[in-house]
């Protein structure tokens, strides 16, 4: 990028309390072939040595803004999408990496295409390397049906958008702490084409501590949330929608809230009648007889 203009793509980081995972994402970033970019790094009220490490590397692509307490990845990636001055934003959390020629690929599918999102497949990986699964990236198009009944774009670091689309769609919602980034694919999808790229340029490591997706209270009202906000197209879809249903009742009762999980079973069925659904509503209706 030449000095004073403006970069094609604004790499988004937001960070919280991940000083060293950091600096390994920031270098997956300096090793990609597409070099026209800007950094945006968004600490979120870290507590470590994040300020540090980017001081450190002295980079003039990294530009570096720090949220005085800790709001959240919603509000860390609006803060980086407000700040960006590229015509694209690709996202990277701070504990995942990217292959080389994630940025270059990604900037000629959608040129190519004309799409306002672009999306990889993912290669999930443990912390010593050994590989877990990949997550492949399958659909393209006007994807929004597919996208209704599950979440097949995944990870927000695999992801590239066109700036001024937030602009037609809003930004993340800072309220939900679960299922933020497939509620923003959703409103993406509903009117926009979708590029994907069956190959594994991201990389999520998979951590032996826990992260915020596994704190199931916060997985369920995702889960609402979803369900509320896009209730009208659900209705058009009711595939998609039992399967939603379905899939909100097996939380709800691996969180032992049995008689609410049996309420969205039986609607899953009335739905679109399924196998599954009968038997989780047959499991749960014989749980509550032998209590």
């Amino acid at each position: 990028m030449a000095k004073g203009s403006m970069p094609l793509v604004s790499v988004v980081i937001p960070t919280y309390n991940r000083a060293e995972r950091l600096k390994r994402a920031l270098e997956s970033v300096f090793n990609q072939t597409f070099t026209d970019f800007e950094i945006i790094v968004v600490d979120d009220g870290s507590q470590d040595n994040t300020e540090e490490v980017i001081k450190n590397m002295q980079d003039p692509r990294i530009r570096f803004i720090k949220h005085p307490r800790n709001l959240g990845v919603s509000a860390a990636r609006n803060t980086g999408i407000k700040a960006a001055t590229g015509k694209f934003i690709a996202f990277l959390d701070s504990d995942d990496i990217w292959r080389e020629r994630k940025l270059e690929k990604q900037i000629t599918k959608m040129f190519f295409d004309k799409s306002s999102l672009c999306y990889t497949s993912v290669a999930f990986v443990k912390e010593n390397g050994t590989p877990v699964r990949i997550q492949k990236a399958s659909y393209s198009g006007y994807i929004f049906p597919l996208l209704l009944k599950k979440n097949i774009i995944g990870t927000a670091s695999s992801v590239m958008v066109k700036r001024e689309t937030f602009k037609k769609v809003g930004l993340f919602r800072t309220k939900m702490n679960y299922r933020e980034d497939y509620e923003m694919w959703l409103r993406i999808a509903r009117t926009e084409k979708i590029s994907a790229i069956n190959e594994a340029l991201t990389i999520q490591i998979v951590h032996s501590s826990e992260r915020l997706s596994k704190n199931i209270a916060n997985r369920i009202d995702g889960f609402k949330t979803i369900i509320s906000e896009f209730y009208i197209d659900f209705s058009k879809h009711p595939k998609a929608f039992a399967h939603q249903l379905y899939e909100l009742g097996k939380l709800l009762y691996k969180a032992d809230r049995h008689y609410e999980a049996a309420r969205y079973f039986q609607s899953s069925l009335k739905t679109y009648p399924s196998f599954n659904s009968l038997v989780k509503l047959l499991k749960t209706a014989i749980f509550w007889r032998e209590r």
